[in-house]
């Protein structure tokens, strides 16, 4: 009997939303306007996205623009996998941002906060490079799980 090859995730599956604007560059990517987050996979866009922060977004949504980020934390817990990614290091949180009056203890306590209300994963990055490589990898973890849901296929 033939065996048939399963198939594979590629960076050619990821979803990169149009108003992303420091795109994380995977290759062969489609960009499309997401409702929700900055990434996703062909043909789940409803089911999982992954929205990305720089440490300087991130400050930007604890401080001023909080009210418009708890509004898209909202319907980021709908989806079936949610999660967020920061472009920093705990380290680099701890010692806050030189651009906002934000404490950083007051930008870890909203991390806490919003993944328990929310059931949000919140994904430390140390680097745009392993930001890169953690969006990829959940995506392409999401991406396994529901084909062995659906397909009955274990990886």
């Amino acid at each position: 009997m033939a065996r048939t090859r399963k198939p594979k995730f590629t960076s050619a599956l990821i979803v990169v939303d149009t108003r992303e604007s420091l795109p994380l560059g995977f290759p062969g990517s489609t960009r499309k306007a997401l409702a929700t987050g900055d990434y996703s996979v062909v043909g789940m866009e409803e089911r999982v996205a992954i929205e990305r922060k720089t440490l300087g977004d991130f400050y930007t949504c604890v401080g001023r623009e909080r009210a418009r980020f708890q509004r898209e934390l909202e319907r980021l817990a709908a989806m079936t996998y949610p999660a967020v990614v920061i472009e920093a290091s705990l380290s680099d949180v701890l010692h806050g941002h030189e651009f906002s009056r934000v404490h950083p203890t007051s930008a870890i306590g909203s991390i806490l906060g919003w993944s328990v209300k929310h059931r949000l994963p919140f994904f430390l990055a140390e680097n745009r490079r392993r930001c890169r490589s953690m969006v990829y990898h959940l995506l392409r973890h999401f991406w396994r799980h529901h084909r062995e849901e659906t397909d009955g296929h274990n990886d």
